[in-house]
């Protein structure tokens, strides 16, 4: 399977996709509709991608201008696929993968972009399907809050199915809105307190 960059300096490359489970890349309408609602935030931004399957959604914020990404994968397979895109775009000096879980990048030192700084911008999206070992969204929520790997004027977007239901608020994160594309939804929390 392949995908296309959508836009930026690199519109139109493919890449590289899994080709087995767990991962699920998400819809290009879904991609577009992320750079849409985040459109000037994402120049010289840090950009965290949890769950990252392909890659493609952190590797385009860096060709619409984000100045660095960390992509948090556990699968395999889906690592090197993240490496090889990473290679196809030639952005080895601005991405990094972190290969292990969710929890232990946000539990662990390490992974920050190369100025220590929070990141600006966090893109999860877990699979959908139930599973004990996934995080919940609060716990995804409250562990983002606690890393200290989060800047305190970041953004959350986790993308998830049309049927879950996501948190009000929860660990100092408020929905700010929910956006529907057909089964998956993308969910965009702010810090208490910073306007949209």
């Amino acid at each position: 399977m392949t995908l296309r960059i959508g836009a930026g300096d690199q519109k139109g490359r493919l890449l590289r996709a899994p080709k087995r489970a767990p991962t699920r890349p998400s819809s290009a309408r879904l991609r577009a509709a992320l750079f849409n609602i985040l459109g000037a935030r994402i120049p010289n931004a840090t950009w965290l991608d949890l769950y990252a399957g392909s890659g493609i959604i952190g590797l385009e914020a860096l060709c619409r201008g984000a100045a660095w990404a960390t992509l948090v994968e556990a699968d395999a397979e889906a690592g090197r696929c993240i490496q090889a895109n990473i290679r196809t775009l030639a952005l080895h000096t601005r991405a990094l993968l972190w290969r292990g879980t969710v929890q232990d990048f946000l539990r662990r030192p390490g992974g920050l972009p190369p100025s220590g700084a929070g990141f600006d911008l966090v893109f999860a999206d877990p699979p959908y399907a139930a599973n004990p070992t996934l995080l919940s969204i609060e716990q995804l929520l409250l562990l983002c809050r606690q890393s200290g790997k989060i800047a305190p004027h970041a953004w959350i977007m986790i993308e998830h199915g049309v049927k879950t239901a996501m948190p009000t608020e929860h660990a100092g994160w408020r929905r700010h809105r929910t956006y529907s594309y057909g089964d998956s939804a993308l969910t965009v929390y702010d810090p208490f307190g910073t306007p949209p």
